[in-house]
């Protein structure tokens, strides 16, 4: 008996799905430029203003400083 909600998969499409399961890569993206881990102590008012503006404050900072970095090389 046929189940609509759950159709039997063709030899063809199982293959196709193994095939795009084994490109993808698990985990984060290699980048040109590997990032460091480092600890910073920031005061508290730069942090919350930085958090206040949604997820990814720690890339915000990066961002931050890498414009001023290439603005006063």
């Amino acid at each position: 008996m046929e189940d609509n909600d759950n159709p039997t998969w063709t030899r063809e499409q199982i293959a196709r799905g193994r095939a795009l399961a084994s490109e993808k890569r698990r985990g984060r993206p290699v980048l040109d430029f590997p990032k460091q881990t480092v600890t910073i102590r920031l005061d508290h008012d730069i942090v919350d203003w930085l958090r206040q503006q949604g997820p990814g404050y720690q890339t915000r900072v990066n961002e931050i400083l890498h414009a001023y970095m290439v603005e006063h090389r």
